[in-house]
């Protein structure tokens, strides 16, 4: 059964997150949650989807060094961004939540930081 994006957010909100997240990105990734939750994609296969779309982002930026360029490649960036959100909101919400999965999620955030410099 479809769960509405309002329930998700209010099951998997974090109690301390910063104001970006809390009225932009969470919001837009409970929609990514509510819309798979029901289905059998894992909280870690997110987690790499978020990957491989920022690698596309920082293979833009080489890409296409224009300013509108920057902003394909910043758009796709943030797609990323809502992605990693999603993976944590989706192991909360199916009760998934683990410390191999939080560490695994950690790596590829340090790797994403590494590949955009």
């Amino acid at each position: 059964m479809f769960t509405g994006p309002s329930r998700v957010y209010r099951e998997t909100r974090k109690k301390h997150d910063q104001l970006f997240n809390v009225y932009v990105m969470r919001p837009l990734a409970s929609v990514v949650v509510a819309a798979i939750q029901g289905t059998r994609v894992t909280p870690n296969q997110v987690t790499l989807l978020n990957l491989a779309v920022f690698v596309v982002a920082s293979a833009l930026f080489v890409a296409l060094p224009t300013w509108s360029g920057g902003l394909v490649a910043v758009a796709v960036l943030e797609l990323s961004y809502c992605f990693d959100c999603a993976d944590g909101m989706l192991a909360r919400y199916k009760k998934l939540a683990s410390k191999a999965g939080h560490a695994f999620d950690f790596f590829t955030d340090e790797l994403k930081a590494v590949l955009l410099v």
